[in-house]
């Protein structure tokens, strides 16, 4: 087939500019970002559940905000019994040690007591709080044979009780298989911690996946600051 002057010019042409586009599309997948190898997102109170990985999923995220605010409003009320198992790890001068109790767990609102027996049924205390409706701090109130005690907080209160601070109001969420709405928090990237039931919050990696079987599980590792702890709760159905 004989061609033109004009008709090779304009062939030319159009190979050329194919070649062109071809060459920018290549460019642009060369310089398109790799996939990321964030394995978690983190959590506040006041922000979004927003996965750290680029490609994330909108409308997960505004189901988990939207969830987030579903344990906020939602407030803190239930009737909790069963078994407490507390190992306190080798720390300095201490020595690792653990303990067993039962307890009864009594919260509506803003106010609660915990009673804390032996494992063979004899009183052991009985811890008393209320948060002021004004939103100040925590009135917390320890009783035992020795007569009753007032602390700053919950944490100050335990502490003194079992030898460790316990984040007890976090752990009120916990025992409903979520974190605490008001404190930060950190879950496996692409999961819904109140369906996986796995996160790590105030320090403490908590295990609330079989919490409907009336297992929580709860460790903090050892730091410089403080020792290794090891929480286990067994509820009574």
């Amino acid at each position: 087939m004989n061609l033109t002057r004009n008709q090779v010019v304009k062939l030319s042409r159009c190979a050329l500019a194919s070649l062109v586009m071809a060459l920018a599309a290549c460019a642009s997948m060369d310089d398109a970002p790799a996939p990321s190898d964030a394995s978690s997102f983190a959590v506040d109170g006041s922000d979004a559940i927003l996965p750290t990985t680029p490609a994330a999923d909108a409308a997960s995220a505004s189901e988990a905000a939207l969830q987030l605010s579903r344990w906020a409003s939602a407030p803190v009320t239930g009737q909790w019994a069963g078994r407490l198992s507390l190992k306190l790890g080798a720390f300095g001068a201490a020595t690792a040690s653990g303990s067993q109790m039962a307890f009864e767990l009594d919260v509506k609102d803003d106010q609660g007591t915990l009673a804390l027996a032996t494992p063979l049924g004899t009183r052991m205390a009985m811890v008393r709080w209320q948060a002021p409706a004004s939103g100040g701090p925590v009135q917390a109130q320890l009783e035992t044979s020795e007569g009753a005690r007032g602390f700053a907080s919950l944490e100050d209160l335990t502490q003194q009780l079992l030898g460790e601070a316990l984040p007890l109001q976090a752990m009120l969420h916990w025992l409903q298989g979520h974190p605490a709405p008001d404190l930060p928090f950190e879950a496996p990237a692409g999961q819904n911690p109140s369906e996986s039931g796995h996160f790590l919050q105030a320090g403490w990696r908590v295990d609330a996946s079989e919490i409907r079987h009336g297992r929580l599980n709860a460790q903090r590792e050892e730091t410089p600051a403080h020792r290794s702890v090891t929480l286990r709760l067994r509820l009574d159905l």
